[in-house]
């Protein structure tokens, strides 16, 4: 068995290990491939795979391939899904929000990022208080949710 690597490594090799996994999570039940693991020490379990958003959802997928991709994601078991503010100008996170309205909130993990320009004025962007806190407050509504968890 290879031991873990920690956060600050990187996997090597050309992925061709991936793709069974990747391919038996797409057409099999709930929890035939996917497994969880403890994310840092917060003692949550997420899913070892998780779905992302980025230049697919509000760009060059339509937004009802999106919202399946997800629910299909979902009935597998993948309960980690990642967005962020500048995707699309935010249309991403209204797409996730929206295909994972019909789940329970605390069922499934939901992590967003900040920083990039959402607009063209001097705050716009980077890390200031004032970015953060702004533009968590529109990836939240732009999400339909009360929280995000990372």
């Amino acid at each position: 068995m290879e031991a873990a690597l920690s956060r600050m490594e990187s996997p090597t090799g050309d992925g061709r290990g991936l793709v069974p996994c990747t391919i038996r999570v797409l057409f099999q039940k709930k929890g035939d491939c996917v497994e969880y693991r403890r994310l840092g020490g917060s003692g949550v379990k997420v899913s070892e795979i998780s779905l992302g958003s980025w230049l697919t959802y509000g760009g060059s997928v339509a937004e009802q391939q999106a919202t399946d991709c997800i629910h299909k994601a979902y009935e597998l078991g993948i309960n980690f899904f990642d967005t962020a503010n500048v995707y699309v100008r935010g249309a991403a996170e209204e797409i996730v929000g929206n295909a994972l309205k019909g789940f329970e909130r605390d069922s499934y993990f939901l992590a967003t990022k900040v920083y990039f320009p959402m607009g063209e004025g001097p705050n716009d962007r980077g890390l200031s208080r004032k970015h953060i806190t702004e533009q968590c407050h529109a990836s939240l509504r732009r999400l339909g949710v009360d929280y995000v968890d990372l």
